[in-house]
């Protein structure tokens, strides 16, 4: 009798294949709106550190650290923007800015001086309230005025700085107020509040931010 056939298994290639995929990584486009969001980033961080900064009691170092904080918010913007960045520049930049603040800066260092003269509380409101804004402001101004002039094409060398004192001196009044409404928000649960001996009442110091 014939042998009937065998029914034949279906072949099965077990070769490995290379994946298509490769390992490269995605490229995320940068657009202006992710590069401003990065750039505020920078900005808003060293601000709040300079703010940060006006509870350290000994002067020297508050300006030693702000002072540091404001050439790595330069630095970073410049390095974001592609632009080569100079220390001895940016120094110089700042002082000139800084300085065009003028009375202003004066008044409010001078109001510092008297309230840390005051034991306890003196000390918290002066380090806090005025210390801390002008610090806060002043790196936020900077920082604005720096973030601008980077957007706009140009370099660390070619700054007008007629036109940077003055928009500047518009951004540090902004500053204030954002770092003003920072400290609000960071303290409305820790009022500065005491009870009266005498007269056995509640007292709430609501320092004045200065104009």
């Amino acid at each position: 009798m014939p042998k009937a056939n065998a029914t034949a298994e279906p072949f099965v290639d077990i070769t490995p294949v290379e994946s298509p995929i490769t390992a490269e990584p995605v490229k995320v486009a940068v657009t202006p709106e992710t590069h401003r969001t990065e750039s505020d980033n920078i900005v808003m961080k060293a601000t709040y550190a300079s703010l940060g900064i006006g509870f350290i009691p000994v002067p020297i170092v508050d300006i030693i650290a702000v002072s540091g904080f404001q050439m790595k918010m330069i630095a970073e913007l410049s390095e974001l923007h592609n632009v080569k960045f100079s220390e001895h520049t940016a120094r110089n930049i700042i002082t000139s800015l800084v300085g065009s603040l003028g009375p202003v800066i004066i008044g409010q260092m001078a109001a510092r001086t008297l309230l840390k003269m005051v034991p306890g509380v003196g000390t918290a409101i002066a380090s806090l309230w005025v210390q801390g804004l002008i610090d806060g402001a002043a790196t936020y101004g900077i920082g604005r005025v720096f973030q601008e002039h980077f957007e706009k094409g140009g370099t660390i060398l070619d700054m007008d700085m007629k036109k940077a004192k003055e928009y500047f001196l518009i951004k540090f009044k902004e500053g204030k107020t954002v770092v003003a409404k920072s400290v609000g928000n960071a303290t409305s649960a820790a009022a500065s509040t005491f009870r009266s001996k005498d007269k056995q009442e509640i007292v709430t110091v609501a320092p004045t931010v200065p104009a």
